[in-house]
């Protein structure tokens, strides 16, 4: 019998899984066996995925937290790609068959208290990881109140017609490659269709903290 804080086990699976490269199951494993000692460990880690899996990773993806890309993904090749790429300069051996990945929702990069279920957009969401991870590597967690209001808030004022150039034109001054201007257009153009999630949003988009968010990003980036 192991003994472990659930909880606890829950949040090193999502912190761990905020790093841009998607995780496979046994690397998790791995990591909740390492930082927990009392954790399944005289269980063969490919036993312990199948635990894991049912009680841990199935409940947060569920949640929206995690996403979990596998083969039947549009964009499997792309995202396998990416993990053999990491590998290939970062371990001795490329892992061969992997049938399922997981990455943090772009929505929760940082801890945030966001009260609504938010959405999970697969098709973008490993670009805009690697883009939040770069953006936000060197910036203390303190400095955003609340990561997923901020870009929730950000997404709204581009959902108004008003603002929409303004937005634009501020997201090509924080010196970004083009690849992670991109990045920023392919959300911006997706939340135009993401009505029945904005539609339950209690508030009103803040358009001065919205261009606030984008400063601080720019503060770093430059």
């Amino acid at each position: 019998m192991s003994n472990y804080n659930k909880n606890k086990i829950l949040n090193e699976i999502i912190e761990f899984c905020r790093f841009p490269v998607p995780k496979t199951a046994i690397d998790i494993v791995r990591f909740i066996k390492y930082n927990n000692s009392n954790f399944y460990a005289k269980t063969p880690d490919k036993l312990v995925v199948k635990f894991l899996r049912k009680n841990f990773l199935d409940y947060l993806v569920e949640k929206g937290i995690l996403v979990k890309y596998s083969p039947d993904f549009d964009y499997w090749a792309k995202v396998r790609k990416f993990l053999s790429f990491y590998e290939s300069k970062n371990k001795n051996k490329v892992t061969r068959k992997v049938n399922e990945l997981y990455q943090i929702n772009f929505f929760y990069f940082k801890n945030n208290s966001f009260l609504f279920k938010l959405p999970v957009l697969k098709e973008v969401n490993l670009d805009l990881v690697v883009l939040f991870y770069n953006l936000l590597k060197n910036i203390k967690s303190e400095e955003f109140e609340n990561f997923s209001f901020e870009l929730i808030n950000l997404l709204m004022i581009y959902r108004n017609e008003k603002f929409r150039d303004k937005l634009r034109l501020k997201i090509y001054d924080l010196n970004l490659e083009d690849k992670e201007i991109n990045s920023f257009e392919k959300i911006f153009e997706y939340s135009l269709y993401m009505n029945e999630f904005f539609n339950k949003i209690p508030f009103k988009p803040y358009y001065e903290k919205g261009i606030n968010f984008l400063e601080k990003l720019k503060k770093k980036n430059n």
